[in-house]
């Protein structure tokens, strides 16, 4: 009996993991986000979640949620190269993000001030 309770509780988290993947795909971040914090405990660092998590961060532009969710990802990974390589593109994806907006935000201030727009 117990384990048809373990063995359900698993099929509903992978049933949010796989909802949450859909809503990420389709720009739904707060979806995506709701159908992970139904999920267990023990089922939240799992590498598939934690990649759900980057795009969900990534796409809400959460650079500081980004960063710690690779670094989560990079532990949990186990050495395996298809998620190490996930979270360092989530890094570099995220550094290039910041720096861009960083350079449009002065750009566009000296823009202002060189073309006399107020």
């Amino acid at each position: 009996m117990r384990m048809e309770g373990g063995m359900q509780c698993l099929l509903d988290d992978l049933r949010c993991l796989e909802a949450a993947q859909g809503y990420v795909t389709l720009g739904l971040y707060m979806q995506a986000n709701r159908e992970l914090e139904q999920m267990s405990a023990d089922t939240r660092l799992w590498p598939e979640v934690l990649a759900v998590k980057l795009g969900i961060f990534d796409g809400l532009r959460l650079w500081d949620l980004v960063d710690v969710t690779a670094r989560q990802l990079n532990e949990s990974a186990n050495g395996n190269i298809r998620w190490l390589v996930i979270a360092e593109q989530a890094r570099m994806e995220m550094r290039a993000a910041q720096w861009r907006e960083a350079l449009f935000a002065r750009g566009a201030g000296a823009g202002k001030v060189e073309w006399g727009i107020a």
